[in-house]
């Protein structure tokens, strides 16, 4: 019965943990769309930004701040589309910051874009594709 609480306390610890590693996380995605390619960003919240690129690729750099968020990024294999999407993996006592993800994405000449967000702030500058 004594082991219980202290149990429970190490499970607590470790689930804290992992949140704080998770909070900040960038990650780099690379996306070899060709010209004419769609681009779709689909998100909730965070921002964000799109600009030229200095690659022949699409390079989405997505910053989660918790582990309750993922930031799914894929193309096809025939390099004509590629998405962005927000995956909320869990909002049980999640407060707005928890589920934002932030998006920096630099795109090649060519590529067009539908961006879709619930309540982030869209910066699109310098790029040649339809949006």
């Amino acid at each position: 019965m004594t082991n219980m609480p202290k149990t429970a306390c190490m499970a607590a610890l470790l689930v804290l943990g992992a949140n704080l590693a998770s909070a900040g996380t960038t990650r780099q995605s690379r996306l070899n769309l060709g010209p004419g390619a769609v681009l779709t960003v689909v998100t909730s919240g965070g921002s964000v930004s799109v600009h030229p690129g200095t690659e022949q690729q699409v390079i989405v750099n997505s910053t989660t701040h918790s582990g309750r968020v993922e930031a799914d990024v894929h193309a096809t294999p025939d390099g004509k589309r590629g998405e962005v999407i927000t995956h909320v993996l869990s909002q049980q006592g999640a407060s707005a910051d928890d589920l934002r993800v932030d998006y920096d994405i630099a795109v090649p000449p060519g590529i067009s874009m539908s961006l879709s967000t619930a309540t982030a702030p869209i910066t699109v500058q310098g790029v040649s594709g339809d949006i």
